[in-house]
């Protein structure tokens, strides 16, 4: 074999631009504190922790008895598609560093495009092993590609060119099937970083054993190939392709390890016409790094200040586009966040499976992990409207057997969603078109008799005055203190692989609108259970017959407290009800204050105290504390399942039509709890 195809040549030659040896063993890793305490560290200043990082590229470096780097034997191996250049060397004896000047990597493709950088460093350069990997050599070895890169000013050229030749390729197909003219166009793709250091580069052993021919007939014994049509063989041929192609690139990605990487200053520009719209994305980042990357591992990974833009404008809009109402539409949106981390992230065991073309079995319990990931000062503008903002937010995945996710956590905390902006966002996106359905025939949905015809709205006086009725809606949300909502919330999932015990939980706050609270404890399969019943020749049956000797009911509850949030909302939903005189809920609801619309609420749940107690007579008293926390403002409602131990299917069964309605109540624990505020 006498390269590992161009796109291996491809990447590892890339890391040259974007990304003599050391003899001694790399230092071992240190023992890492445990995830939790991490993201408490990085909450507290996360500035503070990544400043090591940060600093990478002002920290002084030299290597002792370095040799000048040769690139000559990695252009002798590498592929006639892919050359790297340079329009001037030098070397620094006192460092050790090979100093290279206009360094370019080209695709040589009609036409042909690639990445430069202004200039490179780099030290203890290994171009045997590196050239000896290009050329399908020493798969087997780990060892030090270079000891530290620095390169700066990097960007990228003829991008914009090479898709256009992709897309133009993509035009005929799509014309020659659909019988339809299409169009994109590419009008600019640029990225440039400042300054990139990598540090500590390796190539870990190469694995790669393509899918066969027979992958996806493999997937799927129950059909006969034979019977496939010829169109169908074409399409699972090119799926096989494909999956080979994504084996490859995973292949090659997860042979390096990185100790460090700091990028500074990245910025990248993408602009495509299409079909009378142009739309735009502009990412920067001030600061990107990473640490301890092996393969698909990673220690962590940041972020710094990350501003995400992206643009849409009609340009040209189609007859339906404008008999929608769209002419003229425009969207702009923009995401900020201060700080991103992503850390202990385990995938790499994974990947080797699907490199070689094999699937992990339940024995393989410690196979993956997706880490812990979190955001810091996180804003989201849709055409300058403040639509949703977070101080923190954050997800817990570190926790997996097999597939499986013992501990799963989100947090979202300092968060607000502007309801205002929301909603002026959703009054631009409602094409004309819709509006006026919307508004066609308001006696036909209210039951009130339709005007006579003299007195008849045109359709488009109808929808102005409907989306006149939206405003004003929206205009009132601050009136009553519901323009922004402000909240936290934290929902978790936790399953004991080796006891089988599993809690879901909900919890929110919302100052000035109230608290809520959701959980359910049951007992699931545990690890081993649910191995059994995978190796089973039936294994429908197995893991039916599992959940059912495993089940069991550990509790459930629900809680509400109400800090004046029903009383905006009972203000607001009588304002807007005013403006809707002419229907039948309008007129109700529109002559009611909040506590009216309250005791209505109450008189609702109490109608049905009569009915239900004939049925079940705790629930009488049930549906008073309800009645009555609805009644009131303020205070707390509470409903609980907590029986004595845990119900399994059978003790359920046992709970039929006849059981005194007493004994339900104290074998299901239930209990429901109104607290005046």
């Amino acid at each position: 074999m006498k390269s590992l195809t161009s796109l291996s040549a491809l990447l590892l030659a890339g890391s040259l631009v974007a990304c003599g040896d050391r003899n001694e063993e790399p230092a071992p890793e240190p023992e890492k504190a445990p995830a939790s305490e991490r993201a408490a560290d990085a909450n507290a200043d996360w500035q503070a922790s990544i400043a090591t990082l940060q600093g990478l590229a002002e920290e002084a470096f030299s290597l002792e008895d370095a040799l000048e780097a040769d690139l000559g034997p990695i252009n002798e191996a590498l592929p006639d598609l892919v050359s790297v250049s340079w329009d001037e060397q030098s070397f620094d004896e006192m460092t050790g560093a090979t100093v290279f000047s206009g360094l370019t990597v080209t695709i040589n493709s009609d036409p042909e495009f690639g990445m430069e950088a202004g200039e490179a460093e780099v030290w203890g350069l290994n171009s045997d092993l590196i050239a000896a990997r290009l050329r399908g050599e020493r798969l087997d070895e780990t060892g030090l590609a270079f000891n530290r890169l620095e390169v700066r000013d990097v960007s990228y050229f003829g991008v914009a060119g090479a898709l256009n030749t992709l897309f133009d390729a993509m035009e005929e197909q799509i014309e020659e099937d659909a019988g339809e003219d299409v169009s994109f166009g590419v009008e600019t793709f640029d990225s440039t970083t400042a300054e990139m250091v990598f540090s500590n580069v390796s190539l870990r052993p190469f694995e790669l054993v393509p899918v066969s021919d027979t992958f996806f007939t493999d997937l799927t014994p129950d059909e006969d190939p034979e019977e496939m049509t010829e169109e169908e063989r074409e399409q699972m041929a090119l799926a096989t392709d494909l999956v080979r192609l994504a084996q490859k690139v995973v292949a090659i990605s997860r042979s390096f390890s990185i100790e460090d990487l700091a990028a500074y200053d990245t910025v990248a520009v993408f602009a495509m016409d299409q079909q009378g719209m142009k739309q735009n994305v502009e990412v920067s980042w001030d600061f990107y790094g990473y640490e301890d990357m092996d393969g698909f591992d990673l220690g962590r990974a940041v972020i710094v200040n990350t501003v995400q833009s992206q643009s849409m404008e009609m340009t040209d809009p189609s007859d339906e586009m404008e008999e929608a109402g769209f002419e003229g539409f425009s969207l702009k949106q923009v995401e900020k966040t201060a700080f991103i981390s992503y850390q202990d992230i385990k995938l790499d065991k994974l990947a080797g499976y699907l490199v070689r073309s094999e699937f992990p079995t339940m024995d393989e319990r410690d196979l993956m992990s997706l880490g812990t990931w979190e955001a810091r000062d996180y804003s989201l503008t849709f055409n300058d409207g403040d639509v949703f903002e977070a101080d923190r937010v954050a997800i817990d995945a570190d926790s997996f057997a097999w597939f499986i996710p013992e501990d799963f956590g989100v947090d979202i905390s300092g968060a607000k969603i502007d309801v205002q902006d929301v909603g002026e966002v959703a009054l631009a996106f409602i094409p004309k078109e819709a509006i006026e359905e919307i508004a066609e025939d308001p006696a036909e949905d209210s039951g009130t008799e339709a005007p006579e015809a003299d007195d008849m709205e045109t359709p488009e006086e109808e929808a102005a005055d409907f989306k006149a009725n939206l405003q004003a809606a929206v205009d009132k949300l601050d009136e009553h203190g519901l323009e922004a909502i402000p909240f936290d919330i934290s929902t978790r999932w936790q399953w004991g692989a080796d006891s089988g015990e599993t809690g879901l939980t909900l919890d929110t706050s919302s100052e000035g609108f109230g608290e809520g609270a959701m959980s359910i404890d049951v007992t699931l399969p545990d690890y081993a259970a649910l191995q059994a019943a995978f190796n089973a020749e039936d294994r429908e049956a197995a893991f039916e017959d599992a959940f059912k000797e495993a089940f069991a009911f550990g509790g459930a509850r629900f809680y509400e407290a109400d800090d004046g949030g029903y009383d905006k909302l009972f203000g607001y939903v009588s304002e807007v009800a005013k403006l809707y005189p002419d229907q039948g809920w309008g007129a109700t609801l529109g002559g009611m204050e909040p506590q009216q619309m309250r005791s209505l609420i109450a008189t609702m749940v109490r109608s049905g105290k009569q009915a239900a107690a004939q049925q079940f007579p705790p629930a009488a008293d049930w549906l008073e504390s309800v009645a009555l926390y609805y009644e009131t403002s303020g205070g707390s409602l509470e409903i609980k399942a907590e029986p004595p131990t845990p119900l399994t299917p059978d003790d359920f069964e046992q709970l039929g039509p006849d059981t005194a309605p007493e004994q339900i109540v104290e074998d299901l624990g239930l209990s429901v709890t109104q607290t005046a505020e």
